[in-house]
């Protein structure tokens, strides 16, 4: 048996799941809100690089386009 349980990621995300149209901007206001609260401050950056990531995986890019 293994040691370990390794989980593979696909990065790929067809055009069709894609979801532009659920995420607004008052959205990406309200995420960013986060990175300003005291707990969040040392990883700020990181919070604010896995949004981009997320919204750029699922949307296309953070403007729904």
């Amino acid at each position: 048996m293994p040691q370990k349980v390794l989980m593979q990621v696909n990065k790929y995300v067809h055009p069709c799941e894609r979801m532009p149209h659920f995420v607004k901007t008052e959205d990406l206001d309200e995420l960013a809100l986060d990175y300003e609260k005291k707990e969040n401050v040392r990883i700020k950056d990181h919070l604010s690089t896995f949004d981009t990531l997320l919204t750029q995986t699922l949307c296309g890019s953070q403007d729904g386009k």
